[in-house]
Order: structure tokens, then C-alpha cells, then sequence
């Protein structure tokens, strides 16, 4: 009994390796050659023309809630943790009015310019260790970005990264 399924076993086996083997050759020969290109996301999303009105927003209302949480200080308990989530929530509420639509402006001139370019995979430039072509400073220019600042912006990205 042991031999017999010994024998399915090792039959079996061969059969997987047989089937693996056939399809390396032909794999790789018809495999499609994908184009690839790469944006440095965070640079692209830190440095969109909307960016800093909406920080400035976001800092302004926290600065705002700071002040209203010392006045909440001397309040009971229950009171208090309730003023706390409500700040939250502004907190949250403020986020996606004012840093969503940022992300997603940033999202829309990625997809353009892969669209544009005939690319069908775009990476985060720090998620490829080679290879790729990188099209941060297109993005950056069709967010609004002139160019010679965006020459500027990488490179100085380059240099940091050296350091």
C-alpha cells in the first residue's frame, strides 16, 4: 500500500514538472513587453499649486482647535471626550475637503501622462529598484509647475538622496 502511493505521488510529480518545464520556454518568448513608468508621488502631490492653501487651512482650523480644547480643559469629563471627537471629525472633514482633491488632481496628471505616453504600469519611483522611465517632471509641469522649477525640485531631490 505504502509503494502505491508512493508511485501516485511520485507520478503526480512528474506530471507538474513536465507541465512546468513545457511552459518556461514558450513563457517567456511570447511574454508582453510592458512599458513602465515611475513618479515621485510625494514630490508630485507636496508640491501641487494647491497644496499649500490647503496646509494652510488645515494648520489654521488645528491652531483653532487647540485653542478650544485648552478653553475645554476645565470641563467634565464626558463633556470633554465629547468636544475631542467632535474636533476630529472637523479635523477629518477638513482633510477631505481641502487634501483629497489635491490627491486627486495629483492622481488625474499621473494618469494623463501615462495615458498620453502609452504607459500601462506607472510605479512610485521608490518602489523600483531599476528600470522604468520616470515621468515626474511631466506631471509636475501639467499640475502647473514650470519647468526650469521643476528641473529644480528633482534636483534637488537627486542630491538629498546622494547624501
Amino acid at each position: 500500500m505504502l509503494k502505491k502511493e508512493n508511485a501516485i505521488i511520485l507520478g503526480m510529480m512528474a506530471m507538474v514538472s513536465t507541465s512546468i518545464l513545457a511552459g518556461c520556454g514558450t513563457q517567456q518568448a511570447t511574454a508582453p513587453a510592458h512599458k513602465v513608468a515611475l513618479v515621485d508621488h510625494q514630490m508630485v502631490v507636496e508640491n501641487h499649486p494647491d497644496m499649500k492653501t490647503a496646509q494652510k487651512a488645515m494648520q489654521d482650523e488645528y491652531d483653532k482647535i487647540q485653542n478650544e480644547l485648552k478653553d475645554s480643559q476645565n470641563l467634565p469629563p464626558e463633556e470633554a471626550n465629547k468636544k475631542f471627537n467632535e474636533f476630529q471629525k472637523k479635523l477629518r472633514d477638513m482633510e477631505k475637503q481641502k487634501l483629497v482633491p489635491v490627491q486627486e488632481s495629483a492622481d488625474n496628471a499621473v494618469d494623463e501622462i501615462m495615458k498620453a505616453k502609452g504607459f500601462e504600469v506607472v510605479l512610485d519611483k521608490r518602489a523600483a529598484v531599476k528600470g522604468g522611465v520616470d515621468i515626474t517632471k511631466e506631471v509636475l509641469v501639467k499640475e502647473g509647475i514650470a519647468e526650469a522649477e521643476a528641473d529644480k525640485m528633482l534636483e534637488k531631490a537627486k542630491e538629498q538622496h546622494i547624501r
